[in-house]
């Protein structure tokens, strides 16, 4: 909540965040195959929400790249892929049950992944055909290096990869990296170091 000028707080409805997940019983029980269940689930939500902000990234660097300073740029990003993975993880973290061995939860794990490399991999498509041509050139970025769309897409690449590994590599048909597209995207994927 913010203060307004007056003594009385006021709520703007971009400032109020309420969500909740269903768990299964399996996943709040306290054995150690609960605990198991419970901590891939926390891992593979991590792992989607550094997904989703490398989409921000993306955004921001080709927004960049196109001449484009607007500091919302990242906001609509993230709102975007926050609102395509929201249900299918819900639906992947309903299917999890206390009856999965390891192999089965790595199984299902992977192909949360390669569903969520698809998402986001597509927003970033759509974010990039927003932009347009405006981005190809480039421009001097924020600390004066170079930004264009394709190292803007180089950056967002190699943060999927690192967010979803085994997804990258697994998701036959959607995009496979190369060892040569991996090379120079260890950096963090923000050009303001």
């Amino acid at each position: 909540m913010r203060s307004g000028s007056s003594s009385t707080p006021t709520t703007r409805s971009s400032d109020v965040y309420d969500d909740h997940l269903d768990l299964r019983a399996a996943l709040v029980a306290t054995d150690d195959d609960a605990r198991r269940l419970a901590q891939a689930v926390e891992t593979e939500a991590e792992r989607t929400d550094r997904a989703v902000y490398a989409l921000g990234s993306y955004a921001r660097n080709l927004a960049l790249a196109a001449g484009n300073r607007d500091s919302k740029v990242i906001g609509r990003a993230l709102e975007r892929g926050y609102f395509a993975v929201d249900a299918p993880f819900r639906r992947w973290v309903a299917e999890i049950g206390a009856e999965m061995d390891l192999l089965a939860l790595d199984a299902h794990r992977a192909k949360w992944r390669q569903q969520a490399y698809a998402l986001i991999r597509r927003l970033g498509d759509e974010i990039a055909d927003e932009v347009g041509d405006a981005a190809i050139v480039g421009r001097p970025a924020l600390g004066g290096r170079h930004m264009d769309a394709s190292l803007a897409d180089a950056f967002f690449r190699g943060a999927l990869a690192k967010a979803l590994p085994v997804a990258v590599a697994v998701a036959a048909g959607i995009e496979q990296d190369s060892d040569e597209d991996k090379k120079g995207t260890d950096d963090d994927d923000d050009v303001d170091e």
